[in-house]
């Protein structure tokens, strides 16, 4: 696995609730799986795994180690710090011998007597559950895991993060090559499926709901909020109910909460509206009479007395008053602070009433429909929005908390070494397309875009290279008979690649001899150059595509659709052989100053709003002198 696709799996919130930022990196640190009945057995009674998960004093003496060809994950700052408002008895990251141990032996029938009943999935949600997702009509039992323990599925599966909207499939066994999430061995966890099925409150529609255990049909996103609170990971929790409830097709998987409870969005002007007044339905569940008039008098003392008092406070500001918040009033904060959850499907007028001096009607430009329309638009767009200055302001404050926190990875040539890998790629393709791109290939037309590919590779028969390091071991090699020329000049390694072995490469450009027969792309040539070399597909590492085009800018330029269908074979090749990824790499303009790169799996993202955002304002227009 990359070392972007481990980033981008670490940055996916399973959780889907609002929290101050602190806490909602703590909950980001773990992750909900689902198990078969089969691998979910417990090893000992229930009661006693679950006193243990969330560590209690008795501690287990055995636990059993990981092999050591599973390495294991670093921990992450973010899981062991703990804000004001976070007060767990036990510290976020437990001592060895306080975790629950793994058994890896199948149970006996009297230990199958005592696990409770695993959940059954209904035959409304489909899912192929091939891909890491769960199946139809299979027992599953939930488990919560540290990030830090499992091994993702590939990245294709999560490749925009804040759309992962249901749980994976996990899978017990070592060695393992299916494309399901694996853990290693030894690793904490708790099963979820057997606590306590509790009320909660739920956010929904800018409203809070308090639900009974009876209107609560049993998700992942239901499980997991339980766990986060038994695991003292949050101090409380308030859920997000899922939009499309009893009828959503992700079914028990669904990372949201479904319950026999509609809820209709109100377009109201909530800004003036007092926070008792707001939360008096939901609030009396969590403190008593005396608690609250401490709790809203605690907020009073602040200055925060309504609804619009709450949505004008900048991320910062927000956060400094979770930090301040007492332990005792988590889940009355909670609940207020939901208010400033605002979903990408919400109508953004009734998003806008929420704040002070927002008038009804608001007044918008027809595209403006929903909040994602107004996080899809781009700087310079959103800067020449012709609406009320109140109005404004508010638009800036929801992008600034909901904005999309994708990145994309950009490489400074100026920062480059000359000798570097980098400089060599680019060196190379400059003075081949500008050289010996003759314009006779493409119909004898010098104004024809021209575009040159490079594809590096490795010699096979040396690699020893893995995503979770050396594989010395690795006996599904094939011995590679064919030697690599001597003429190919070695261009180092890049930095930071799953693969620290020397890479050669080749070069090819577009061509296209007449209309009916079609073009011929640069990446599919030079694929065929390695062919012709005997390079085998898991030999290829990195992918460069240049264009040159007279009329206009063609950069950052993306493989075509056959092309990435080619390439995605040869990654899912690299992944079985080394479980790596093969990265593209594309240039800011046809006179490169950046490189953007990712893996292949990722460029499904050509069409996305994001990058195209990230085209317009990180690669071109601060670019400019």
């Amino acid at each position: 696995m990359s070392e972007l696709a481990a980033q981008t799996f670490n940055s996916i919130p399973f959780y889907k609730g609002y929290l101050p930022l602190k806490e909602a990196q703590q909950a980001q640190s773990y992750v909900v799986l689902a198990l078969p009945v089969e691998q979910a057995a417990l090893p000992y009674d229930d009661d006693v795994f679950i006193a243990r998960s969330v560590g209690s004093t008795h501690l287990y003496s055995q636990v059993v180690a990981p092999p050591a060809e599973f390495p294991t994950t670093p921990v992450t700052d973010a899981s062991d710090r703990h804000t004001p408002l976070l007060h767990p008895s036990t510290p976020g990251h437990r001592p060895l011998t306080d975790r629950s141990p793994l058994t890896h032996s199948r149970s006996s029938p009297t230990e199958h007597s005592r696990a409770p009943p695993a959940v059954t999935l209904g035959n409304s949600f489909a899912a192929n559950s091939t891909s890491g997702t769960l199946g139809t009509s299979a027992g599953v039992a939930f488990f919560l895991f540290h990030k830090r323990d499992v091994e993702p599925p590939p990245i294709r599966f999560y490749v925009s993060p804040k759309k992962v909207h249901r749980c994976f499939l996990g899978c017990e066994r070592t060695g393992c090559t299916c494309e399901r999430i694996h853990f290693r061995p030894g690793a904490w966890r708790m099963r979820l499926d057997t606590l306590p099925r509790l009320p909660v409150t739920a956010a929904r529609a800018g409203q809070n709901v308090r639900l009974a255990q009876s209107q609560i049909q049993p998700t992942a996103g239901y499980f997991f909020a339980l766990g986060l609170k038994a695991a003292k990971v949050l101090p409380a929790v308030v859920p997000t109910m899922c939009r499309f409830n009893k009828s959503c097709r992700n079914g028990i998987s669904c990372l949201y909460v479904h319950a026999d409870k509609p809820v209709s969005p109100k377009q109201a002007q909530t800004s003036e509206i007092s926070l008792r007044q707001w939360g008096q339905h939901v609030m009396a569940d969590a403190l008593s009479e005396d608690e609250m008039d401490a709790f809203y008098g605690f907020l009073d003392a602040q200055g925060i007395r309504t609804v619009g008092d709450m949505q004008v406070l900048g991320n910062t500001a927000f956060d400094s008053l979770a930090a301040r918040v007492a332990p005792r009033w988590a889940e009355a904060f909670l609940t207020l602070s939901a208010l400033r959850d605002v979903d990408t499907k919400t109508p953004l007028q009734t998003a806008l009433l929420a704040f002070p001096r927002v008038e009804a009607p608001v007044v918008l430009p027809a595209f403006l429909k929903t909040v994602g329309d107004l996080l899809n638009l781009t700087a310079l767009a959103f800067a020449q929005l012709q609406v009320a200055p109140f109005v404004m302001d508010a638009c800036a404050l929801v992008r600034s908390r909901c904005g999309n926190d994708e990145a994309f990875n950009i490489i400074d040539l100026k920062k480059e070494d000359p000798d570097s890998f980098f400089s060599k790629a680019t060196r190379m393709i400059l003075n081949f397309c500008r050289v010996r791109a003759h314009c006779s290939w493409r119909k004898h037309d010098p104004t024809r875009p021209v575009v040159t590919s490079v594809l590096t590779f490795v010699d096979v028969n040396t690699c020893r290279c893995h995503r979770n390091g050396d594989n010395l071991h690795n006996t599904a090699q094939e011995q590679i008979e064919a030697p690599i020329p001597s003429d190919i000049e070695e261009m180092g390694t890049p930095r930071g690649s799953w693969c620290q072995c020397m890479r050669r490469g080749v070069i090819a450009v577009n061509y296209e001899l007449s209309t009916p027969s079609g073009s011929r792309c640069s990446e599919q040539n030079a694929m065929g150059k390695l062919a012709a070399l005997g390079v085998p597909t898991w030999g290829v590492r990195e992918v460069f595509v240049h264009g040159m085009n007279v009329n206009k800018e063609a950069n950052p330029l993306f493989p075509c659709g056959v092309c990435e269908n080619m390439l995605q074979k040869v990654t899912k090749d690299v992944l079985a052989h080394y479980g790596g990824d093969v990265t593209l790499y594309m240039f800011d303009a046809t006179a490169p100053r950046k490189i953007v790169f990712l893996t292949i799996p990722e460029i499904s993202n050509r069409d996305g709003a994001n990058f195209k955002k990230f085209v317009a304002e990180d690669l071109r227009d601060r670019l400019q002198p």
